[in-house]
């Protein structure tokens, strides 16, 4: 009997181990559902790949004259790749449902509490597309008024002055009424009567909006936006706490505790799409075929906050260590922050708005009191024990110079005393691992043309410099974010910044690595004339897709020529869609949730991925001789005894084509053969060479303002 219980109590707990283990999911490679040109697209869940090279532009040669043909090179994901400098910082991790937080979904709408509210879709005009919203009652009902009402603004509710602040006209989530709208009723969904259509007027400043009549027979209801107010900084969109629909006896019966239904076409899950897509959209970053991964810089749950939500309990959420885990297990560096307050030691003590992210609203204030430094310590001790084997570098903080992620006005000081406690941690408790500095906002930019006196300027007044060069010595790596959406001009000294930059921090002391940890280049997701474009902290996003991609292989390319891991920010996010951030574009007139599709730097970046795979930075110097638009950029790379360069002309244009230019390429060694690769289109063309005098020399060569690598 008691060998038979012995066996149940093992059987028991084996089914309870595979059932937790259940509960987190396998990151599955994508599923192939279609055929086109002869190659799969894949599914990762409701977002769809071409797994070959898309040709993104007209093919064309690469050298004039030559009739070679021209060869698809297959993208490979990243598990088949040996090494590259290229990567990304990751969308949300995927976590657990129960550590989610709380979306500005549309059945806040019909909730009955007026604290809670929903947020369309944003849009760079007012009027660019309508926001539609649809209540359906469980039952015809005699219908005679119509409320729409704000979140009010209670005084529990009001910012700090380092929260994020909406734009300057822009209104507070939850309080954008439509600037025009319709109101439509029907009882089939199919014959809708207008109730209301027109403009606001002066009562959108009003906290509700009423709309009486005689009394109609209805089951839907319908609110078509056409015009709309800037909310947050997030553009032009429809944001309300509730909609009222009240029947002849007063009573609202647009409640789902009345059996009311709501659907919209546009929801705004800010940062984080549901938890689902991101599970399923996880093993893109695979696919893509870059080497490094940058985790936990943005309200994730690996950051403190998350991580021990009560005093004196650390755990990781399953689901984030499956995902870094299979992320090491496909060949990834992994980047992990560590990451903000906690406010169970430093404050805010509870979030005045829990429905805008913590970064926007109310980030935790940084530790700085004994019992919060020393509880820091005790997550980093945690964090540096369970992922010393899957992590490349810990990176202490992100931004810690803005007060977005700082979480109260940016301090030098207190930021350098938990660096100072933070390095031998990490060095006693992960030795493996490298050390990295925060990744700053900002860069070095207009080093190189600064005297020695200015110089010294920024090393006393400017806190980047005061941290770089006190903490040169004693750290491994230090991350810097370079632009998002740069000026013109910004572009084309970034090269010989990065040079003046080394040289300084040689001259502190620093021998390690260099990371641009985050940079972003927007783009343009439909059409729109440069006047009707908004200036939002990103920048005016007017420029074409294959611009974008264009600038993303520069900038990609010259950190690689520079021994500069390189991390786009972000792989895919349904925040970024309106100004097309993220690698992969969304639909304004669908949520964003699904419809997910690869951008042309998502394929451009892949083929750049595979194709310099294995080249690190080389010490020889190729020529180039020719007249270009602007400077010409030439990289030399070496994979062993293969050896290649990437060169393109740099200039402030960037167009639909390839605009390339005739130059004659030298390179200071002999060899039999070349290649030249073109990460736009994914193809391989041989080129025509000679060698002369141990040198070999390609004449007619064709360059544009997208990098065109060139190996034997």
């Amino acid at each position: 009997m008691l060998k038979l219980s012995g066996l149940g109590l093992t059987l028991v707990a084996v089914l309870a181990a595979r059932a937790e283990a259940e509960r987190v999911p396998v990151f599955e490679e994508g599923v192939p559902q279609t055929m086109c040109g002869g190659a799969s697209v894949t599914a990762y869940g409701g977002t769809w790949i071409y797994a070959a090279a898309p040709d993104l532009l007209d093919d064309v040669s690469f050298q004039q004259g030559n009739v070679a043909p021209r060869e698809k090179v297959a993208p490979k994901p990243a598990q088949t790749l040996k090494s590259n400098y290229f990567g990304v910082n990751t969308t949300r991790m995927p976590c657990l449902n129960k550590n989610l937080e709380l979306l500005e979904e549309a059945m806040h709408l019909i909730d009955g509490d007026d604290q809670t509210c929903w947020l369309s879709e944003a849009q760079p005009r007012s009027d660019m597309q309508p926001i539609v919203v649809r209540i359906d009652l469980v039952k015809e009902t005699d219908v005679a008024r119509i409320v729409l009402r704000k979140r009010p603004l209670a005084p529990e509710t009001k910012r700090r002055a380092t929260d994020r602040q909406p734009a300057p006209d822009g209104c507070e989530v939850g309080r954008g009424f439509p600037v025009e709208m319709a109101l439509a009723l029907s009882c089939d969904a199919w014959r809708w009567t207008d109730v209301f259509t027109g403009p606001l007027g002066a009562a959108s400043e009003q906290e509700t909006f009423e709309v009486a009549f005689t009394p109609r027979r209805a089951k839907q209801i319908r609110l078509t936006a056409t015009k709309l107010r800037q909310v947050e900084f997030f553009l032009y969109a429809l944001s309300l706490a509730e909609i009222e629909v009240f029947d002849t006896q007063g009573r609202n019966v647009a409640l789902v505790s009345r059996g009311a239904t709501i659907a919209v076409n546009a929801t705004r899950h800010q940062e984080m799409p549901l938890n689902m897509q991101q599970r399923a959209l996880w093993p893109v970053q695979w696919d893509l075929g870059v080497k490094w991964i940058r985790v936990g810089y943005h309200d994730d749950p690996i950051n403190w906050h998350r991580v021990e939500r009560i005093k004196g309990k650390l755990e990781i959420d399953p689901v984030a260590d499956a995902a870094i885990a299979a992320c090491k297990e496909h060949g990834q560096n992994v980047i992990m922050c560590l990451n903000f307050g906690n406010r169970l030691y430093s404050g805010p003590e509870k979030r005045p708005f829990t429905q805008l992210p913590e970064w926007n609203w109310c980030m935790p204030n940084p530790p700085t009191t004994p019992e919060a430094l020393a509880a820091w310590d005790r997550y980093v001790i945690f964090m540096c024990r369970h992922f010393r084997d899957r992590v490349h570098s810990f990176e202490i903080w992100n931004e810690w110079n803005i007060s977005v992620y700082w979480g109260d006005t940016p301090n030098t000081e207190a930021y350098c005393e938990i660096v100072r406690r933070t390095i031998p941690l990490i060095r006693a408790h992960a030795p493996q691992c490298k050390v990295m500095l925060g990744g700053t906002s900002g860069y070095f930019r207009g080093l190189a043309q600064q005297t020695p006196e200015q110089i010294a300027v920024r090393e006393e007044k400017d806190s980047r410099f005061v941290v770089w060069k006190r903490f040169a010595k004693d750290v491994d790596g230090i991350g810097y974010h370079p632009f998002y959406n740069p000026k013109p001009g910004w572009l084309l000294d970034y090269s010989a910044d990065i040079r003046a930059f080394r040289a300084w921090l040689a001259r502190q002391g620093f021998s390690g690595t260099l990371h641009a940890s985050e940079w972003n280049i927007n783009g343009r997701p439909t059409p729109i004339d440069p006047k009707d474009a908004r200036d939002v902290w990103c920048g005016i996003y007017t420029q074409s897709e294959i611009a974008k991609a264009k600038e993303v292989l520069q900038q990609m390319v010259r950190h690689a020529g520079f021994g500069i891991p390189s991390c786009f920010c972000e792989t895919y996010n349904a925040f970024y869609a309106q100004t097309e951030l993220s690698l992969l574009k969304g639909s304004l007139l669908q949520d964003p949730v699904a419809p997910l599709q690869p951008t042309a730097a998502y394929y451009a970046l892949r083929n750049a991925a595979t194709q310099m795979d294995g080249f690190e930075p080389a010490a020889f110097t190729p020529d180039v001789a020719g007249t270009v638009p602007g400077a010409v950029a030439a990289f030399a790379f070496a994979d062993g005894a293969r050896r290649g360069v990437a060169v393109w002309y740099e200039d402030d244009q960037r167009a639909d084509t390839y605009r390339q230019k005739t130059v004659t390429l030298t390179l200071p060694f002999a060899t039999a053969a070349l290649y030249a690769y073109d990460p736009i289109n994914g193809v391989r063309q041989r080129l025509n060479a000679t060698v002369d005098g141990g040198k070999t020399v390609v004449r007619d060569l064709l360059i544009g303002d997208a990098p065109l690598f060139i190996a034997e």
